[in-house]
């Protein structure tokens, strides 16, 4: 009996230990994450020290401040790079559950799509058409114009340029990142 009563404690105890571990990495995972690290451009046209701003409270339909003529985006090395603010011609303002913005559908055509994703400040270029060079061609363009920057620049943003599967099935699941940085990827068609 003692033995049984043994068997039935220790199962209880590895149930506990199992919802404690469960419950961490729940709570790790769906935390709350960090404000958005965009900060304005001073009007001296220096880049101030880091920081982030917190996208303003849900209101359904609002954006965010459309006042400053540029803001600053992360780069993959840390620092800010002053973009042309993209926010108030944006094709859409994609909000997450809680209401923050999720993400920025800056272009949409049927060539691509250019997104800006606040939580890790990246873009996304992806290709929509069976011509992915044509497609990626476009987008570059596009991405550099509306940003207002140069190739070097763009070279240090987190930039993922990606061909939609149904585009182009062989082509796809890959980052071919920006064709003009030295880490571009040309495309290779089996």
């Amino acid at each position: 009996m003692e033995e049984q009563d043994n068997k039935n404690t220790a199962v209880i105890i590895g149930v506990v230990l199992l919802a404690l571990v469960a419950t961490f990495f729940l709570y790790r995972f769906l935390a709350p994450r960090p404000p958005v690290a965009i900060s304005p451009h001073t009007s001296n046209g220096t880049t101030p020290p880091p920081q982030t701003t917190t996208p303003p409270p849900p209101t359904g339909t609002s954006t965010p401040p459309t006042g400053q003529a540029r803001v600053n985006v992360r780069t993959k090395a840390g620092d800010y790079i002053p973009v042309k603010d993209f926010y108030p011609s944006a094709a859409e303002t994609i909000r997450d559950s809680k209401g923050e913005i999720a993400a920025v559908l800056i272009k949409k055509i049927d060539l691509y799509e250019i997104v800006f994703i606040p939580f890790d400040n990246s873009f996304l270029l992806s290709l929509k058409s069976r011509d992915a060079e044509a497609a990626r061609t476009a987008a570059e363009h596009e991405f550099l114009g509306v940003l207002n920057i140069s190739q070097e620049q763009a070279c240090a943003l987190r930039v993922t340029v990606a061909v939609d599967k149904d585009a182009n099935i062989f082509l796809a699941g890959r980052d071919y990142h920006l064709s003009f940085c030295p880490d571009g990827v040309p495309f290779v068609n089996p």
